[in-house]
């Protein structure tokens, strides 16, 4: 019976690609078999910082580490000057669609990084950067707080809206880093009736692109008692790779890998 309303349903309602939103053959789930390749490759690439793969990268921004936020989750790097990739139309999606299987599948993506960090004995919530009050009305949804939802359900911890935004400063997209910074600093404000005391917050949100979000989000969660903010996103887009960061990170893999040619 299951089977033959299965097939009624994807008869009736054909599935489509997340990314691109060509229709799926039967043994494609989420994403059509190019777009799959594409995703596939964007996750593998390596951080030029800890010479990890893109989603087992754990590496924040250098402003993120001076705000003693030391845990960056992410999936793979976002690069908005390439709006063609399938990673990048699933962000894009994921603001503006309001579609399940664009949530779920990219919650699924997320579950298994942050499962790297949950320890027993520790209590965790997940706290989503809120969406912008315009943004709500234009689309219609908070994209960040289903896709908080989809992974309350997957990792079976809660979902608390512990943030809440105030004043309209514009969108991030358009500004400078500087100005990035500015807005942010007074964008954000902790529920009065929300206590996070003694937990550890997931704090989740679409992109970092400066951390600026992120650390004004941490910086209010902090202030109604998280024990840690681990931060994670979908993509990050700042640069790791910066020249003299580069020479120190390749200077130490190849004291790892050649240690004969280091000796005195």
């Amino acid at each position: 019976m299951t089977s033959w309303c299965e097939n009624l349903l994807r008869f009736l309602f054909p599935p489509r690609c997340a990314a691109c939103r060509t229709l799926l053959s039967r043994d494609e789930k989420y994403l059509c078999r190019l777009c799959a390749a594409s995703y596939a490759d964007a996750k593998e690439r390596n951080c030029p910082r800890c010479l990890q793969p893109m989603h087992l990268c754990d590496c924040p921004s250098r402003f993120m580490e001076h705000k003693s936020l030391h845990v960056l989750i992410k999936l793979y790097r976002y690069r908005p000057q390439m709006r063609e990739l399938p990673e990048n139309k699933l962000i894009y999606r994921l603001k503006r669609a309001n579609s399940a299987a664009v949530t779920d599948f990219l919650a699924e993506e997320l579950a298994p990084g942050i499962r790297r960090h949950m320890k027993q004995g520790h209590e965790y919530v997940i706290v989503g950067a809120p969406r912008s009050k315009s943004a709500i009305r234009k689309y219609g949804f908070d994209h960040v707080e289903q896709l908080g939802k989809s992974l309350s359900r997957l990792l079976k911890i809660s979902y608390v809206p512990a943030v809440r935004r105030i004043g309209n400063t514009g969108q991030q997209k358009k500004k400078n880093r500087k100005e990035r910074l500015e807005a942010a600093a007074v964008s954000y404000c902790a529920r009065e009736d929300v206590s996070l005391k003694g937990k550890v917050v997931i704090l989740l949100d679409d992109v970092a692109t400066t951390g600026a979000t992120l650390t004004a989000c941490a910086k209010e969660i902090r202030a109604i008692g998280a024990r840690t903010v681990i931060c994670a996103v979908i993509g990050s887009s700042f640069h790791y790779s910066e020249i003299e960061e580069r020479k120190i990170y390749e200077t130490a893999r190849k004291r790892l890998m050649f240690p004969y040619q280091f000796k005195r």
